[in-house]
């Protein structure tokens, strides 16, 4: 899942909790030292040089909690396309050009949000506080003092938080409407808190949350270029049959359905790490169903994990226990007025039309939100099947009709659909 309006969620999180609690609640799920971490605080995962330099670099008092997987973004800076995480305080960027510990910079999320926030002139009633040690900075003119200066110095200094842009000045927080005093650096924004406990009172602002609000979330216009990636699945103990993350363009273990009533065979594409419908063989939208299975035709009894979004109002959803034509199918429905059901499962292979199973009313599921990405659980236990949407159960039905097959994933022929972390496991 991934938060509607992360800022709500944090300002409620943050000043009174996070940081007090920060040696237990900031901790990922055990594992080994060199594994993935999953954050269940915020259900992402962070892996490799970017949870190196996390947590070399302060942890969540300093970066945040992971808000996004990793996903390819194009830098304002230089054009360029770089693997980027987002975190609640800063946005890390992949530079494998670069030797470590150089090989994971920040971006400068100071420097946008003072253009972005003034973008006429200089916030006024800025003052040099020099009123104990402080530094002067003869590259940008601005001096770092009083809380600030040791903050910066024991927190990272330039290589974390880059030059100062400007003195410190009072402005109401994007975040909670209050008024603090403030000062701006390359890739931070330094904030006093005088109601925080003892060894608090300098925090950063939610800058990464910030920016993720404004690309990928809230009001955002949603297009394939500011599709947010999709959250992640949590670890699991149980043995892996199948696991596809589409971090390589190879769709070599995938097949199309065929379908009768399609003209021309509709084409799977994999997009800044997420599998995507992408229209028929001449790259044309179309009314028409597709659906594209992999796996093995003797599964029997698993439990299927994906997570799908879509961009228009068609239903999207995942299928199991594929035989040719034969096969179960769940879709989700856009949230839209007067839908008989928010989700339905169905039985395809009994005749010219699919069998509806069961649905899920509006009231326990309204139907998807465009552009949302949902994590839909199947467990398909001989006749049993358990349904749960972001881990909330939808549906629990009997049908004995299909034993065994395939699994697949459902959508309209470029209909906006979007697939990532699609897991097999046993039970």
């Amino acid at each position: 899942m991934i938060y509607a309006n992360p800022l709500i969620r944090l300002a409620r999180l943050l000043p009174a909790t996070l940081l007090l609690a920060g040696a237990v609640a900031a901790q990922p799920s055990a594992q080994a030292a060199d594994a993935p971490a999953y954050f269940t605080q915020t259900r992402h995962t962070v892996a490799g040089a970017f949870l190196d330099y996390w947590r070399a670099h302060g942890g969540v008092a300093r970066q945040g909690y992971p808000i996004s997987e990793e996903f390819g973004e194009k830098s304002a800076l230089d054009g360029k396309t770089y693997t980027v995480q987002y975190f609640e305080r800063a946005v890390f960027e992949l530079h494998p050009e670069n030797a470590p510990p150089y090989n994971v910079l920040l971006s400068p999320l100071g420097a946008d949000a003072l253009k972005s926030r003034y973008p006429a002139d200089a916030p006024g009633d800025q003052r040099a506080n020099k009123a104990t040690a402080n530094q002067l900075f003869t590259q940008t003119g601005h001096t770092v003092g009083g809380g600030f200066w040791p903050y910066w110095q024991r927190s990272g200094g330039l290589a974390q938080f880059g030059l100062p842009l400007t003195d410190e000045f009072a402005e109401s927080s994007a975040v909670d409407s209050k008024l603090y005093t403030v000062q701006y650096f390359e890739r931070a924004v330094f904030e006093y808190h005088p109601d925080a406990p003892a060894g608090y009172g300098v925090q950063l602002s939610l800058l990464g949350a910030i920016r993720y609000q404004a690309r990928y979330a809230g009001g955002a216009r949603r297009t394939r270029d500011n599709w947010p990636p999709a959250p992640g699945l949590a670890p699991t103990d149980a043995l892996v049959l199948f696991n596809a993350a589409f971090a390589a363009p190879s769709l070599a273990a995938w097949q199309t359905l065929p379908n009768p009533n399609v003209e021309d065979i509709p084409t799977w594409t994999v997009i800044n790490g997420r599998l995507q419908q992408d229209g028929d063989s001449n790259g044309l939208a179309s009314a028409d169903e597709t659906v594209f299975l992999t796996g093995d035709p003797t599964w029997r009894d698993i439990t299927l994990e994906a997570q799908l979004s879509c961009l228009s109002n068609v239903p999207v959803g995942l299928v199991w226990r594929a035989n040719g034509s034969h096969y179960y199918r769940f879709d989700l429905a856009p949230n839209l007025p007067n839908n008989p059901a928010g989700a339905t499962m169905w039985r395809f292979g009994d005749g010219p039309l699919p069998v509806r199973v069961a649905g899920v009313p509006p009231a326990r599921f309204p139907g998807y939100t465009r552009g949302q990405w949902y994590t839909v659980r199947i467990s398909a236990q001989g006749a049993h099947q358990q349904i749960s949407i972001d881990g909330v159960p939808v549906l629990d039905v009997q049908d004995t009709t299909l034993a065994q097959g395939r699994i697949g994933l459902h959508a309209y022929v470029d209909g906006y659909s979007a697939f990532d972390n699609v897991r097999v496991t046993a039970p």
